[in-house]
């Protein structure tokens, strides 16, 4: 019997060790910055409870493919961070609930870390995603690629282009970016409804500077890409235009 026990205890406390952070006590958090939202990536904050060297983060992100492995090669002293920035895999809009995990690799041991997602970060953009991928199923919505420029205003055209079904679909709002403002043309307004039985159609919209600092000029990535809400509820999209170059020529111009 008193063996029995003294097994018992021991296989308890391997347990407990394998339950454990893994090596040098790595703690994780997960989050998306504003500049990351476009080019879809995520950063996982892992804060270190001894000396270790971070060589491999593999993120699980619940309801999404498994993220392409990372190695950030990061040597963390006791209480120290590293952010590391994990682009997003395919969402998975039929997945059940689960927790977001990060296979994570120090030196040389691979240990299963569930990364704390205190803003839901993850859960926010599997529902944005999967309700964006619903809306384009239904209808396109794009930019056409011809620009006209007007004074101190580029002048362009947001297209709906239906691709299933025969419900009506409509754009209720059209949102700036960090660099530009849009809204409809004079003599054009929203809603922009694409009824049952057609298949295309178009709104004029006008385009302005909204800022010229610094801050926002530098924003790149995130210049160009256009909210657009369609729908009822309403869904969010993000569009761009193919090609950025009219926008970001016209927005150094008129910024000078």
């Amino acid at each position: 019997m008193r063996l029995a026990a003294v097994l018992l205890v021991i296989a308890a406390g391997l347990a407990g060790c394998g339950a454990g952070p893994p090596g040098g006590g790595l703690t994780g958090a997960v989050m998306q910055y504003r500049s990351d939202i476009a080019s879809r990536v995520v950063t996982v904050r892992l804060r270190a409870g001894a000396d270790v060297r971070v060589e491999r983060v593999e993120l699980r992100p619940a309801g999404f493919t498994p993220s392409a492995p990372v190695v950030p090669g990061a040597a963390l002293g006791a209480g120290t961070t590293t952010d590391v920035r994990v682009p997003l895999g395919v969402p998975d809009c039929r997945a059940a609930p689960a927790p977001t995990t990060a296979l994570v690799t120090t030196e040389g041991t691979t240990e299963t870390l569930t990364p704390a997602d205190e803003h839901d970060a993850i859960g926010a953009l599997h529902r944005a995603e999967c309700a964006e991928r619903a809306a384009r199923d239904r209808a396109d919505v794009t930019f056409d690629p011809v620009w006209t420029r007007s004074g101190d205003r580029l002048l362009g055209t947001v297209r709906l282009h239906r691709r299933a079904g025969t419900e009506p679909v409509s754009i209720t709002e059209l949102g700036g970016t960090t660099l530009f403002g849009i809204t409809p043309a004079p003599g054009s307004r929203l809603p922009l409804t694409l009824g049952p039985s057609a298949q295309d159609i178009s709104l004029p919209v006008r385009i302005e500077a909204a800022r010229c600092d610094r801050h926002a000029l530098a924003e790149s990535k995130r210049a160009t890409a256009f909210a657009v809400v369609t729908g009822e509820p309403p869904v969010r999209l993000t569009v761009s235009p193919q090609d950025r170059v009219p926008l970001l020529d016209f927005a150094a111009d008129v910024c000078t």
